[in-house]
């Protein structure tokens, strides 16, 4: 098992993260995300206070929705049905099967899941 978190690890390091430190503006300020071979990251609120959000970037897919008010949704699903998503930072914290990180347009995460798709084929096989 350690071996296979350091291999992990020592992947992520080796591949740039597609990184958004904003979703958009106003409230959509607090939202962080970021994608690389290994792992992909959201949090919420200053220093991830309200919330964060974990998962192999191998055990999801990605997707955008379009949400309420013309706002967009980057939706996270386990590829397996089962819960891979991590959420917190405690142990005891539930997991998820679904995820959805709010943009503020379906462009803004349209785009940002362009760039995403970009790095993830560039991942060596077998990444994350």
């Amino acid at each position: 098992m350690l071996a296979i978190l350091t291999a992990l690890v020592v992947q992520s390091l080796a591949s740039p993260a597609v990184t958004v430190d904003r979703t958009g503006p106003g409230l959509f300020i607090y939202h962080r995300v970021s994608v690389d071979c290994g792992f992909v990251e959201h949090q919420h609120g200053r220093n991830a206070s309200w919330g964060r959000w974990t998962a192999q970037t191998s055990a999801v897919s990605f997707d955008v929705t379009e949400a309420g008010g013309g706002e967009g949704r980057l939706v996270l699903q386990c590829r397996d049905g089962d819960d891979c998503i991590d959420t917190g930072t405690r142990r005891t914290d539930p997991s998820l099967s679904r995820h959805e990180i709010p943009f503020a347009t379906p462009d803004l995460a349209r785009d940002y899941l362009d760039r995403v798709q970009v790095q993830l084929a560039a991942c060596p096989a077998g990444a994350g």
